[in-house]
């Protein structure tokens, strides 16, 4: 029955639960070309991450318009209902306590989530457990970032913060840390033991879901 109706018309009669991922690309699309109608545009965005919408929301204005039919309009339009939908879902006050991995993941989660490279970011906390400031410490390759302690420390520092939390995403999705991950966990803890800083937590952040060091006692006192 609702496969009569125009995308914009089944939203609007049937709500949005009712309309397809192809539906929905059509919306935000708006108009097709001279070539293909915006259904027949949708599908061809739909194709070039073989129907993933997951890999789709990952993909940055560039790599849009390698697709024949998507400008930067139509490319900053996708990329824009993807990163707000990501930041209505992981959207914590940067005021509240931090009691938690995940209040700390909600925190870093709009920054690192589908990326297809690695960064690594830094919660400085106050003495309440409050977010002084989030910052990045660096930015890598696919399956590695370098990280300057110094700079961490320097920064922490910087923001007389009274403890802190470190975090850098998996592009792979697997979470589980790897040995060059604990390695320099434990280095960070060496250094947060001299300037008397403590380190919280580590978390690797994959797509909708976190490893917390913290809570699979990976964090030595």
């Amino acid at each position: 029955m609702n496969n009569n109706f125009m995308p914009r018309e089944k939203l609007i009669r049937f709500g949005k639960t009712t309309v397809s991922n192809e539906d929905l690309i059509s919306i935000l699309l708006s108009t097709g070309n001279s070539r293909k109608t915006v259904q027949e545009l949708a599908k061809e965005v739909l194709n070039s991450v073989n129907n993933q919408v997951n890999l789709l929301s990952k993909l940055e204005v560039n790599e849009l318009t390698q697709i024949h039919g998507i400008g930067q309009a139509k490319a900053c339009l996708l990329v824009s209902a993807f990163e707000l939908a990501k930041r209505s879902k992981y959207d914590l006050k940067i005021s509240e306590v931090i009691d938690s991995s995940v209040k700390s993941f909600k925190v870093v989660a709009n920054k690192l989530m589908f990326l297809t490279h690695e960064e690594f970011w830094l919660l400085c906390l106050s003495k309440s457990n409050q977010v002084l400031d989030l910052i990045q410490i660096s930015k890598g390759g696919i399956d590695a970032t370098y990280v300057d302690v110094r700079l961490l420390f320097n920064k922490l520092i910087l923001n007389k913060s009274s403890s802190f939390i470190v975090a850098h995403n998996h592009p792979s999705g697997i979470l589980k840390p790897s040995k060059a991950d604990i390695q320099l966990t434990n280095k960070i803890i060496k250094g947060a033991k001299i300037f008397d800083i403590p380190l919280l937590d580590h978390l690797i952040i994959g797509d909708n879901s976190y490893f917390s060091f913290a809570d699979n006692n990976l964090i030595k006192k």
